[in-house]
């Protein structure tokens, strides 16, 4: 589809966590919408998912139509916040989400007649996706159905990570450019600083939401097996949105024997979170699969390797030595994704080599993970975004 739009103040609307949460999402919602804003050709809206009601505190430089979780994903707030924020004005909207989450706006023919018509080919909007691709479907290459079908009803797509690209690629062009990382923020600070951590304490970081992908258990059992090796130098620093989600963690960790060895954080600010991710040796992300993985990048630009899983598009950040295999898949939910099951015993095995490896040289090892991620500082990779930005309407 084609649209012919102006050199100036095209009309564009990213939908995606709203940008106020402590989601990844909703980080790269926040950082592409103020790029955006940065750039004239543009006039910037976010249609944001929040838990939350009542008031917004946070006030950003462009036009925001929050939409409630039992909103779904925004089928039932996208048109009026469109036909308010564009009116007539050809323009774009773009969403952030996973397909799975999609398949409503690529192949509106499901829906209601009104809004059919809105998104259908009539339509005066181009539909832009940024996709974190961090699964296949059953068959071990391409994406599942659901997601095949709802990737075909964009005219422009966008992968977060070379894996995700040429899974997309199956099925139709894809392009591919990473996120990008706040490296003022995230960077290497001093060893243990101001933190209530003893130099002589070997401490693992684990920075990861409460959600079925992101496998505590796992983490819980990599903990029991580092705190036998090492004692009561052990201790685990585990950062996540809630301790009660889809699992339990106060349960978990006592379970697992490793209660009086984890300290849990809630809300860090991004300053906090970098202090804490310097002063581990070494942090862990078992997860079933990741589009990008936030918490590798900020690790690894604070100098802290981080382990993660052989799978999806996390494992492109880190070296061989990093990666964890999985010891089988699994086809998970109603979107047929293949997910990785994991062992504790894998990831405590290449965590306490990163250990030592740090532990050898402190600095050394800083620099050289802090230049693995230098790509990602936004001053650099905010190039290549404008760069599509503008390629998308014909300039």
């Amino acid at each position: 589809m084609r649209l012919d739009l102006r050199p100036f103040a095209n009309p564009i609307m990213l939908v995606s966590d709203s940008p106020g949460q402590p989601t990844g999402l909703a980080r790269l919602c926040r950082d592409l919408a103020t790029l955006l804003c940065t750039m004239p050709q543009f006039r910037v809206a976010v249609l944001g998912r929040t838990p939350f009601t009542g008031i917004n505190k946070r006030s950003y430089p462009w036009m925001s139509y929050p939409f409630p979780e039992q909103g779904q994903w925004g089928e039932e707030y996208i048109l009026p916040a469109w036909k308010d924020f564009a009116g007539e004005d050809a323009g774009i909207i773009m969403s952030l989400w996973d397909l799975s989450r999609m398949l409503w706006f690529g192949q509106p023919h499901r829906l209601r007649e009104d809004l059919a018509t809105f998104l259908g080919p009539g339509r005066n909007f181009l539909k832009w996706a940024y996709v974190p691709v961090d699964s296949t479907g059953p068959d071990e290459h391409g994406l599942p159905i659901g997601m095949v079908e709802a990737a075909k009803g964009y005219d422009r797509m966008l992968a977060a990570s070379e894996w995700g690209a040429n899974v997309v690629r199956r099925h139709r062009p894809c392009d591919w450019v990473p996120h990008g990382l706040d490296t003022a923020k995230f960077n290497i600070g001093p060893r243990r600083g101001t933190l209530d951590w003893p130099l002589e304490s070997i401490i693992v970081g684990c920075n990861m939401a409460n959600q079925a992908r992101k496998d505590w258990p796992v983490a819980f059992e990599c903990a029991r097996i580092l705190k036998a090796d090492f004692g009561n130098r052990f201790k685990m620093w585990a950062h996540t949105d809630t301790m009660t989600g889809y699992w339990n963690l106060y349960a978990l960790a006592t379970d697992y024997g490793v209660g009086d060895a984890v300290e849990v954080t809630l809300d860090l600010t991004d300053e906090q979170l970098a202090q804490r991710y310097s002063a581990c040796d070494v942090t862990i992300l078992p997860t079933g699969g990741e589009g990008f993985g936030y918490p590798i990048a900020e690790s690894m630009a604070c100098g802290t390797a981080c382990v993660t899983t052989d799978y999806a598009a996390g494992q492109e950040l880190v070296d061989e030595d990093c990666r964890v295999p999985a010891v089988a898949f699994r086809v998970d939910t109603q979107h047929d994704v293949r997910r990785a099951v994991l062992s504790g015993w894998g990831f405590a095995g290449r965590a306490k080599a990163q250990i030592e490896r740090k532990r050898d040289d402190w600095e050394y090892r800083g620099q050289q993970l802090r230049q693995r991620v230098e790509h990602l500082s936004w001053p650099k990779i905010g190039l290549v975004w404008r760069k599509w930005f503008l390629e998308g309407i014909g300039l």
